[in-house]
């Protein structure tokens, strides 16, 4: 009969490496990206941007037409779609 091994078997070391790497690619991930909220806020302010620069693009448009500024913006966006 043989007896049984005393000391670390190599599926153990094996299984334990695994969770080790594991634990730390979940930790690095929460640690490296940001919260959800944090991802919403900042898309919510890239469209903001993103609208800025389309109003700052049809004044400019109205102001080419134009050479006076609009009274409101609704004002640009009529204009500007005769111009279509």
């Amino acid at each position: 009969m043989t007896k049984p091994r005393k000391g670390i078997n190599v599926r153990f070391v094996v299984a334990i490496s695994l969770i080790v790497a594991v634990l730390a690619v979940v930790i690095a991930g929460v640690t490296l990206l940001d919260s959800p909220a944090q991802e919403r806020l900042r898309r919510l302010d890239e469209r903001r941007v993103d609208d800025l620069r389309s109003i700052s693009a049809e004044l400019d448009f109205y102001w080419t037409r134009q050479r006076t500024l609009p009274s409101s913006l609704g004002k640009t966006l009529r204009t500007n779609q005769a111009y279509s």
